[in-house]
């Protein structure tokens, strides 16, 4: 519990965390579910946060993963950005298939850093 508390302090008191949650940008949407039937078979997607920003369509996929101790935070980020590469690329493929007319931009948003 006190982790959680923690990391809600820090979300609150982000600049970043305020640009990615304001409800004002185009096509904001959280828990945003998509069905994909490219394949020949249904597989449902549900992207935490989606909204356009200065023609950019933005997916971001939230994380509350830490550095290991000892672990840089550069490491660390690579780490998991190879990680969840596959899971961003289905999101932004996905999303291009709804929305072709702006770019994709997938990020992950950890919320303890």
């Amino acid at each position: 519990m006190k982790l959680i508390l923690e990391q809600l302090a820090m979300i609150a008191a982000s600049d970043a965390a305020a640009w990615l949650l304001n409800p004002a940008h185009e096509e904001s949407a959280c828990e945003l579910s998509l069905s994909d039937y490219r394949s020949n078979w249904r597989r449902e997607l549900i992207i935490d946060r989606s909204f356009i920003d200065e023609g950019i369509r933005w997916i971001v996929d939230y994380k509350s993963s830490l550095p290991a101790s000892g672990q840089s935070r550069e490491a660390f980020l690579a780490q998991e950005g190879e990680r969840y590469r596959p899971q961003l690329e289905a999101y932004s493929g996905i999303m291009q298939v709804f929305d072709p007319l702006h770019p994709v931009r997938p990020a992950l948003y950890f919320t303890g850093l």
